[in-house]
């Protein structure tokens, strides 16, 4: 019962939260012209570097080769001293929605249990995450898809997160918020803030086409975008791995002190 009452909590938060703005988040825009968008963060929370988000990039190529590629163009944490909570943003100007995908979204709840087998399935060190999404459903007053999961990091620290996916006339625009899952309801509401503070630049913003703009490649099936978000926001776990390992190595290489 527990299990049950969390899980419709945490469909239900978004819609419920981002109606009630919570005045304490101090949320400030990004503009990023260059992808022809906006989002809001708050104040004292600082970007992640470029160096960092391209890693993260590089370890899911390395960990799913077979995966499409997972670029992760902006990101914010509460704090340089803490990696959680912190928010990743993708920008995707492959793989269009196509109409089937989009009339077909009041049905993506029923492909939860898929996506999560095949995202494991596409690496040992996915299946080794104990990934879970939590409901996959879709609001189509903000056409938005939003995604909840779990996942476990290799010391057993569980994470908590919640993503936001925006279709575009060309992709998508996919924001990943993550916490420690004993914080997750503490940052529940400023993540729905965030996730709906998206604005796209009307040139991006998703229309329906002719039939034989349809036709062409590149437009993704209801389970395919499915699993291509769910692989986009597992990264947090496969980053906290890789920074773990690299300050190890660096504390094992710098010579003892005298």
């Amino acid at each position: 019962m527990k299990a049950t009452c969390w899980i419709i909590c945490l469909v239900l938060a978004p819609w419920l939260l981002a109606a009630q703005p919570n005045p304490q988040s101090h949320l400030s825009v990004h503009e990023y012209s260059a992808d022809k968008l906006s989002i809001s963060f708050p104040a004292e929370w600082v970007e992640i570097p470029r160096a960092e988000l391209d890693q993260m990039s590089e370890n899911v190529r390395k960990a799913a080769p077979n995966a499409r590629p997972q670029p992760y163009n902006y990101g914010f944490q509460a704090s340089a001293k803490s990696q959680y909570p912190r928010v990743l943003v993708q920008v995707k100007t492959s793989g269009r929605w196509s109409e089937k995908a989009i009339a077909d979204m009041p049905k993506i709840s029923s492909t939860t249990v898929e996506t999560q087998a095949r995202v494991s399935a596409l690496s040992p060190s996915f299946a080794a995450l104990n990934l879970q999404i939590g409901k996959l459903t879709y609001d189509p007053g903000r056409h938005l898809v939003w995604m909840t999961f779990q996942m476990t990091d290799g010391d057993g620290e569980s994470l908590q997160g919640l993503s936001g996916l925006h279709p575009t006339n060309v992709g998508s625009i996919q924001v990943h918020c993550y916490s420690l899952k004993a914080e997750f309801d503490r940052y529940a509401p400023l993540f729905s803030e965030i996730i709906t503070s998206v604005q796209i630049g009307d040139e991006l913003k998703y229309r329906a086409r002719g039939s034989l703009m349809q036709s062409l490649g590149g437009a993704f099936d209801l389970r395919s975008m499915a699993l291509d978000g769910a692989v986009g926001g597992i990264v947090a776990v496969v980053v906290v791995g890789f920074l773990r390992r690299r300050k190890t190595a660096a504390s094992k290489a710098q010579p003892p002190s005298s």
